[in-house]
């Protein structure tokens, strides 16, 4: 998957929240840190940092979604974690967004923490973001 579709994937699922760039997709995925799953129905994207991964987003075509996919881009995105050394990995996830939260719960995640105001809606309000952690060995 290009940085260009990546950006127009994220672009057609953002829920009022910014979308990141093409540019932006192409810089991350070109950091020697960055692990990326692609298949054509979506994307897992993140990064290992010593022994921590950091899990950015989990994008599925909206037309895809409720299939598995998410869950599928989750395990993978892990198992290169894995390989690459990380011993847990986190996230954030909006507040109000039940289907991803239900994901990573039923996942393994935890929540140990809230970024208060952290997402920037369209609309000028701010929704809280959920911090989610999983030991990953």
């Amino acid at each position: 998957m290009t940085p260009e579709q990546m950006g127009q994937l994220h672009l057609a699922t953002r829920n009022k929240v910014r979308a990141w760039s093409a540019q932006e997709y192409y810089t991350l995925i070109n950091d020697p840190m960055a692990t990326l799953f692609a298949r054509e129905n979506g994307f897992a994207l993140g990064r290992v940092v010593q022994d921590e991964a950091e899990l950015l987003m989990i994008i599925v075509q909206p037309n895809q979604q409720s299939r598995g996919f998410g869950r599928a881009y989750l395990s993978e995105f892990e198992v290169e974690c894995r390989k690459r050394g990380a011993k847990n990995c986190l996230l954030e996830v909006a507040a109000n967004n039940e289907a991803a939260k239900s994901l990573y719960y039923s996942s393994g995640y935890e929540k140990t923490g809230i970024r208060k105001s952290y997402y920037h809606l369209d609309n000028n309000q701010r929704l809280d973001a959920l911090i989610l952690n999983k030991i990953l060995v």
